[in-house]
């Protein structure tokens, strides 16, 4: 499957009545981790991982990193925040909120 193909699978998932009830600034962690567990369900082929940024101090933001076998990493922030609007594309067209993240602790659930 090409990338374009998979990318419009993916975001399929937003189309999921629980996945739409956490896609809410402030649920961003929430939405992480039922969009992880829902999409390794639909595609055990691609490696999926929460990540984590801070967007101010004490305030943390959870995204998701997609590498599909050989292509570029994609980043999906699928909530946003209150002054940033979601995003889904390539790691290396991210905005730079979403660079110097780290792996979120949600991974280990």
């Amino acid at each position: 499957m090409e990338t374009e193909d998979y990318i419009k699978k993916i975001r399929e998932v937003e189309e999921d009545s629980t996945i739409k009830s956490v896609t809410k600034i402030g649920l961003c962690r929430r939405w992480a981790k039922m969009t992880m567990d829902k999409l390794r369900e639909r595609f055990p082929e691609i490696a999926i991982e929460a990540r984590e940024v801070d967007v101010s101090p004490n305030l943390q933001h959870t995204f998701l990193r997609i590498i599909i076998p050989g292509n570029k990493p994609l980043l999906w922030d699928g909530v946003g925040t209150l002054k940033i609007r979601p995003f889904c594309g390539y790691e290396d067209e991210a905005p730079t909120y979403l660079q110097n993240s780290r792996s979120d602790m949600i991974n280990n659930i």
